[in-house]
This record gives C-alpha cells, sequence and structure tokens, in this order.
C-alpha cells in the first residue's frame, strides 16, 4: 500500500481500531497514524513492515500482537497504555515522543544500520520501556530522562 497522504486508522464507537494482515504500508507523502476516537481501543496484528508509523491515541490502549517493523520513524504523540508482553517495535530509523506518561509492557527495539536518535517532549522521557541498539549510535538527548533501560551494542 502507499500513502501519499497521512491515512487515519480510528476506532469506531464501542468497538476496536484494528491493523490486521499482511504486506508493506510505503510513505510516498504520507504516514500510517492511530488516531483517538470517541470510545475504543487499538490493535496492531499485522505482518509486514510500515516506513513511517504515528500513534495519537489519547488515553487509549494500544496492543500490539506481534513484532512490527518500523522502516523510518516512530511518533508516539499519545497514549495511555502500549500493551504486548514479549513483542517489539523494530525501527530502523529515529523514535519521537511527546508522551510522557504512559505504562508500556512492548519493547522499543532499534535496528538500524546508522545512527538513531530519541527524541522527548518537554518533560521527559518514557517510563517503562526497553531500548536495545544493534549498531550505530544511538542519540539520547541531554534534556530528556527516563526511568527506562538502554542496552547498546553500539555507541
Amino acid at each position: 500500500m502507499l500513502l501519499a497522504a497521512d491515512f487515519l486508522l480510528r476506532s469506531v464507537v464501542g468497538g476496536q481500531g484494528q491493523l490486521t494482515g499482511s504486506g508493506t504500508i510505503r510513505n510516498t507523502g504520507g504516514v500510517l497514524m492511530f488516531s483517538a476516537a470517541a470510545t475504543g481501543n487499538y490493535t496492531l496484528d499485522f505482518s509486514g513492515d510500515i516506513d513511517d508509523m504515528k500513534i495519537s491515541v489519547g488515553t487509549r490502549t494500544l496492543t500490539l500482537l506481534q513484532d512490527l517493523t518500523i522502516n523510518n520513524t516512530l511518533t508516539i504523540d499519545s497514549v495511555e497504555f502500549l500493551v504486548g508482553v514479549g513483542r517489539k517495535f523494530l525501527v530502523s530509523g529515529d523514535v519521537i515522543t511527546n508522551e510522557t506518561n504512559y505504562s508500556a509492557t512492548a519493547t522499543v527495539s532499534l535496528v538500524g544500520s546508522s545512527d538513531q536518535t530519541l527524541t522527548s517532549g518537554p518533560v521527559g522521557f518514557w517510563s517503562t520501556s526497553t531500548f536495545q541498539s544493534p549498531a550505530g549510535t544511538c542519540c539520547w538527548p541531554p534534556t530528556s530522562f527516563s526511568e527506562a533501560s538502554l542496552a547498546a551494542k553500539g555507541s
């Protein structure tokens, strides 16, 4: 699938927003965006890779049912619970968050072969995430603080 503009995935009233299936979602000018709606949570059960993804679900829960590959940038604007015990966001690009107060059981793994940057909002970084980087340099801005753990094989 080619995204020429932002593609919003919203939960329906009384239901859940879901991304299921497999394949590749390419950015040709837009990103896949999980966007808050009146009610409902979100489920990711997608096998494949996504170029760019943005999570903006407010006080909702996003559940990751299998590992998800993000080729470029993962942006988290808002989420209350990021659920996925043993599941990973495998990010080859940068990770940006403006959300500073959420709980997570899913892991963000930095898997890029070049430098990757973790950027946070003005208050701080994620409280319960684990970051792992196999190569390159992981840049953690000095204005961010965290109770997260960082395991880097690069520098």
